[in-house]
This record gives structure tokens, sequence and C-alpha cells, in this order.
């Protein structure tokens, strides 16, 4: 017996008992008792071997010491109110979007072609869920400090892959000037956005790119032309802007003496993200070389504003299910509650973005011929990506990759198909999706 369960005489009957190492490092993850209890029977525990083992009389007389002890003793962090975490979730959509405004106005500024913006955003996308990927991963077992040094250490990786990948490109001629400077630019903002997300840095440069968007739109006012004299002088307020968050990541980063490097056993946190950001991005290109050039802009607009949105509306969704799950003395009201959350939650994200699709291109001017294709593609595509996000957000990482998967599979019968087969696809692909995140919800720790 490795921990005896009742208090030695010395240490009065009131003793803490300490949990076994192996479940140690579980008291800082869990979300309550029946979290705890689940994850002590996932290792194979009954009540008799936890009292045989360990002296516990059961199984949920463990979880209870687990819950009130590890490393990050979840008693002693204070809940964090859902109003402030869903203001904290806009700021850091409201920092996505204004990152794409200023990229999409230096676009029109230089002149740079679709191919470089294109490129621009899903090097950023990649690269920044790399870093995202194993920041968030490391904060499971450190302090968000260390996390941070973790995340800065493969950020420089991604940053010399980058420079290296826009070099060789810009010798075989395939970038220009304007292309270097569109993708490095967003790939560093893209970097620094990840672990100042982590860290919960927003505020400062979300400032920062208020300001830029509203000094390079008057620039853009001024000599709207793409490529005119004073070129590079004319995107000076987004070079700044990025410079101060990429200097001020730096120093939020180096400013604790926390260090760490990473190893090839976190590169478990750094394959999933990077996975379903690859998947989304190929889907995303190859449904813009589907839908007419005219369009192009409605289709990434949406998806960048429903990418956005995903952040706020996934804490709301948390918070909400979490409220009824702690009200509700039925598990199963609990689990309908959550399915049919969840399948509202897929109609407004189908609602918004074909408002946004509608919006956007009647703003533009675009050629309505064809609406109803870019209008579908959209949608599908918004679903399913938004449906990934969610999954991995409720711990279902691997499962997550499924309706990434699925996207560019439909995407990729959308460039080739037409007509009721589509729609037939897109409809399936979209359940699957659902049923997926519906069969998640089905256990009411993952929520509660």
């Amino acid at each position: 017996m490795e921990t005896s369960r009742l208090p030695r005489p010395e240490d009065g009957p009131f003793a803490a008992r300490t949990v076994p190492g192996e479940f140690d490092l579980d008291g800082g993850q869990v979300v309550d008792l029946f979290d705890a209890a689940a994850r002590i029977e996932s290792r194979g525990y009954s009540d008799r071997s936890v009292h045989r083992k360990y002296g516990y009389d059961s199984v949920f007389d463990l979880a209870g010491d687990v819950v009130t002890s590890g490393p990050r003793h979840r008693a002693e962090v204070v809940a964090t109110p859902v109003a402030y975490s869903l203001t904290k979730a806009w700021l850091r959509a409201a920092l996505l979007v204004m990152g794409a405004v200023l990229a999409a106005l230096v676009q029109a500024q230089l002149g740079a072609g679709s191919f470089e913006m294109i490129a621009a955003g899903c090097s950023g996308w990649i690269l920044g869920q790399a870093v995202a990927g194993i920041t968030w991963y490391r904060l499971r077992f450190d302090a968000k400090e260390r996390a941070a040094r973790y995340g800065g250490v493969v950020a420089l990786v991604c940053a010399g892959a980058a420079v290296v990948g826009v070099g060789a490109l810009l010798l075989t001629g395939a970038l220009g000037a304007a292309g270097v400077g569109l993708i490095l630019g967003w790939v560093a903002y893209a970097l620094a956005v990840s672990l100042l997300t982590v860290m919960d840095r927003v505020a400062v440069p979300l400032t920062v790119m208020v300001v830029a968007v509203a000094l390079q739109l008057t620039t853009w006012l001024i000599a709207p032309q793409a490529g005119a004299a004073p070129g590079w002088l004319s995107v000076l307020p987004a070079l700044a802007a990025v410079t101060v968050v990429t200097v001020y990541t730096v120093r939020s980063v180096l400013a604790h003496e926390e260090t760490g490097s990473p190893d090839l056993a976190d590169l478990r946190g750094v394959f999933v993200p990077v996975a379903q950001s690859v998947l989304l991005a190929a889907a995303l290109v190859v449904a813009l070389s589907a839908v007419p050039d005219s369009h192009g802009t409605a289709f990434v607009a949406t998806a960048v504003l429903v990418v956005a949105c995903t952040d706020p509306g996934i804490v709301a969704l948390r918070g909400r299910l979490s409220w009824f799950a702690h009200r509700s003395t039925s598990l199963l009201w609990s689990r309908r509650f959550a399915w049919s959350m969840a399948s509202l939650a897929v109609l407004m994200v189908a609602m918004l973005a074909a408002a946004l699709v509608i919006v956007i291109v009647e703003v533009t001017g675009a050629e309505l011929e064809q609406l109803t294709t870019t209008l579908v593609g959209t949608v599908v595509f918004s679903v399913l990506a938004t449906l990934s996000s969610v999954l991995t957000a409720f711990g279902a990482q691997s499962e997550g990759l499924f309706p990434a998967v699925l996207a560019l599979a439909v995407m990729l019968a959308f460039a080739s198909l037409a007509g009721g087969a589509i729609l037939l696809i897109s409809a399936l692909a979209c359940l699957a999706g659902l049923a997926l995140l519906i069969h998640q919800f089905s256990d009411a720790r993952v929520f509660s």
C-alpha cells in the first residue's frame, strides 16, 4: 500500500492525505469530481482496486482528493466570469479581424496578386497554429510564462522556415517584393498573436492595430491606386504596426526568467492543430478556384469573420452548457440541451455565413451570376471549419480533424461537380460533422 487512507497518529486526526503520484498531475486538469473519477477508471481502477492499493473507500473518494490536490490546485483558482471570458474572446476576435483588414489594405496599396495574398494567409495560419499548439499543450504542465517560452522557440523555427521558403520563391521569380513583404509581415503577425493570446496580452496589440488600420485606410484613400508612388512608404503604418507588435511580443516572452525548450514529446501538441490548419487551408484554396473570381473577396472575408466569431462563440457555448449542467438533476436533460445547442450553433453559423456572403457581394458590386454556388461553398466551409474548432476546444482533438477532412473532400467535389450532387454531398458532410459533435456532447463531463 503506497499511501494510507488513515492519518498517522503524529499527523493528528485531520491530516491531509497525499494524492498518489500516479494521479498528481490530474489535479490541475480535471473539471470536477466526475471528470476525476473518469480519469481514474480509465486507468483500470475500480472501488476494490483503489481500496486495496491506496486505502481509499471508493473511486469517488480518491477522486475527491485529486480534485483538491495537484500542482495546479483548482480550488485555489477563482472561476472566471463568463462575461469577462466573453469580452476577452471578442478582443481576440477583433485582433484577428484588424490584422486581416490591414493585410487587405496593404495588398491594395502594393498591388499584390491573389497568389501572394493566399500564400500569406495560409502560411500565417499554419505556422501560427504550430506556435499556438505547442504553447497551449505546455500550458497543461507549466505556468503561462514558461509555456510562452516554449512557444517562442517554435516561433523562431517557424520564422526561419518562412524566410527560407519566401527566399526560395523570390529566387525562382514566383514572388515579387510586394509578395515577400506581405507574406513575411503576416507570418510575423500571426506568430506574435499566437503567443500574446496565450499570455492574455491582447489590449496593447489591438490598440496598435486599430490605429494602424485607421492610418493605412487614410493613405489608401489618398493614394488608392495599387503600386502608386510613394510605394513602400504608403504601407508604413502597417510596417510600423507589425514591428511594434512583434517587439512587444518578444519583450513579453523574455520579461520572465522562465526557460524551456520543446522536445520530441511536445510534438504531440503541434500535430493536430497544424494538420487541422493544413486541411482547412487546402480546402479554402480549392474553394477559391471553384468560385467566380469576383466572389473571392466575399468568400475569404466571410471565412475570416466566421473564424473570428468562433472564439467568442465557443466561450458562450461552454458557459451556457456548464450553466445548464450544474442546474439540471438529469444527465439525460443535460445531454439533450447540449445536443440542441450544438444544432442551433451550426444553424447560426450557416445563417451568418450566408448573410455575410450576400452583403459583401452586394457591397463590392460583384456579379450575381453563380451566387448560389458561392453561397453553398461558403456556408459548407464555414460550418465544417467551425465544427472542427468546437470539437478541438471541447477536448476531442483527433476527432476535430474529421470535419477538416470533410471540408477538403467537399471542396474538391465542389470544384468538379455541379447541381444536386453538390447539395447532397454538402448536406451529408455537415450532418456527419454535427453527429460527431453531438456524440462528443453525450458525456456531460465535457462541458460541466
